[in-house]
């Protein structure tokens, strides 16, 4: 190795001596990432622009961006043979302190010895082609311009990101359809959860697989919930999915464990107060019934009978609640058969005539097939459908009709009750179906402590149906409540 200095640092003398006539500069590679550089042979536009030799290639990258990409290929050039050389495209240089000043110049990277060489020199071509390759030259170096700035933007981006992520107390994952957790960012342990696979990282969600793929297929969010233990304590979580690509997933589980343990103080206190309030409710509603039997004045008659109204409107109220409580926690049965859906419907229907006459209103029958078979319990589903449509018929005016109809509808047997009311707001459409949900639209409000659409809620969800309500008061009058049960 001795015996080839004297001749490489020769060659590298008579080589400069030679670039130096053809005003080309050389550089050479000592490292990865380091250069040397020969101030006197550099041009003086370039020495203005660079600090000291040595240098880094970060330094010439600044001063010549387009050498970012060719020292990548020039690198397996320097590993091989002597002699071989890599020569780049013409590009342009432009003088920081004039930037009129342009330079076509040509790179070429070769070896020495041991030492790798990069020349850089004007590049010689004819006018036209000479115009034309400045022009291209030109346009790369502004996209790389513009590249540098946005990938700046995107790292401060992702940096706010990931400050925001780590102080959020939920957990967020990106999943591919197959499971593999691409991203994971939160929790209380900050683990880096990335390549496994959720199902292992979340054992107790069930089918995650198929809520992946429903994701995906519909492009819509879904909710799953899931229970875990940590010592003796159950802790209850929600996982949000929402598609992210055509393959990916977001995924963010949160500790719901605090609102569910509030949720449960609060319906035991509420069916502990509902089962202490009704016997003295039921004692009072009997007290007045006596009372009004009696030979009263017809002063008296009326205070009695307004109140044994009250009386019997929290006694309903206190039924409703637990009718509500059963239903939701399992505790009611349902007697499920295979029935066909019209003939249920018109079952239910044959309820609400005589309340619909009386309030002077006509339900009407819509479109109804035939043939879609359900397992349900009867008795459930005519309460749902006479829950509908008394709610129809509180909004309704006089001379319009309620229309009532069955279809098939995407694997379910679907029933749709129609009214010419005011129509429900889509801000309110969503908690519509919640307890106590009173809507606030300036119209008046009708008797009802807003627990009858909770009810059908409740009942249809346990028949693993849907249910849920269609309006646009701002494009026409009129509500469309429906409720969906799965088709055998």
């Amino acid at each position: 190795m001795r015996v080839d200095e004297p001749s490489e640092n020769q060659g590298m003398i008579v080589l400069q001596q030679q670039m130096a006539l053809f005003d080309t500069w050389v550089c050479e590679v000592t490292d990865q990432d380091a250069l040397v550089w020969d101030a006197d042979v550099a041009p003086a536009w370039c020495a203005r622009h660079l600090q000291p030799s040595p240098g880094t290639t970060a330094d010439l990258i600044q001063l010549l961006p387009y050498l970012e990409y060719f020292l990548t290929d020039a690198a397996a050039f320097w590993n091989g043979a002597e002699g071989a050389t890599c020569q780049s495209g013409a590009f342009v240089a432009t003088d920081g302190h004039d930037r009129a000043n342009e330079w076509l110049l040509q790179a070429t990277a070769t070896r020495l010895g041991r030492r790798r060489l990069l020349y850089i020199g004007p590049y010689r071509a004819g006018t036209e082609e000479h115009r034309e390759v400045m022009q291209k030259s030109r346009e790369l170096m502004l996209a790389h311009e513009a590249l540098q700035q946005k990938e700046a933007e995107l790292s401060l981006s992702e940096a706010r990101l990931r400050g925001i992520l780590k102080v959020l107390p939920d957990q967020v994952f990106v999943l591919r359809m197959d499971g593999e957790v691409l991203a994971h960012a939160g929790g209380p342990d900050q683990a880096d959860l990335t390549g496994l696979v959720i199902d292992t990282v979340v054992p107790e969600l069930e089918f995650i697989g198929d809520t992946l793929k429903l994701c995906l297929a519909e492009g819509s969010i879904h909710t799953l919930t899931f229970e875990r233990w940590i010592g003796s304590a159950a802790h209850y979580y929600e996982a949000r999915f929402a598609p992210m690509s055509v393959d990916q997933v977001l995924m963010v589980v949160r500790d719901c464990t605090r609102a569910k343990t509030i949720e449960r103080v609060k319906e035991e206190f509420l069916a502990i107060a509902c089962n202490e309030l009704r016997a003295p409710i039921s004692g009072i509603v009997g007290v007045l019934e006596m009372a009004r039997e009696e030979g009263l004045s017809e002063e008296s008659a009326h205070w009695v009978g307004l109140g044994l109204e009250s009386a019997n409107r929290g006694l309903n109220l206190i039924h409703r609640l637990l009718d509500l409580k059963r239903i939701e926690s399992g505790a009611q049965k349902f007697s499920r058969h295979r029935i066909a859906a019209d003939k249920l419907v018109m079952e239910g229907l044959a309820q609400c005539c005589a309340v619909a006459e009386k309030a002077g209103r006509v339900i009407k029958r819509g479109v109804f097939e035939s043939g879609l078979m359900v397992l349900a319990d009867p008795d459930a589903v005519r309460q749902v459908l006479v829950m509908l449509v008394t709610n129809a018929l509180k909004f309704t005016p006089e001379d319009e009709p309620i229309v009532v109809e069955t279809r098939r509808w995407e694997g379910f047997a679907r029933v749709s009750i129609c009214d010419r009311g005011p129509g429900v707001r889509k801000k309110d459409q969503a908690r519509l179906f919640e307890k106590f949900a009173q809507l606030e639209d300036g119209r008046s409000r009708e008797e009802g402590a807003g627990l009858g659409l909770s009810i059908a809620r409740a009942i249809v969800e346990r028949h693993q149906g849907r249910i849920g309500v269609e309006a646009d008061p701002d494009k026409a009058p009129g509500s469309t409540f429906w409720f969906a049960f799965p088709l055998l």
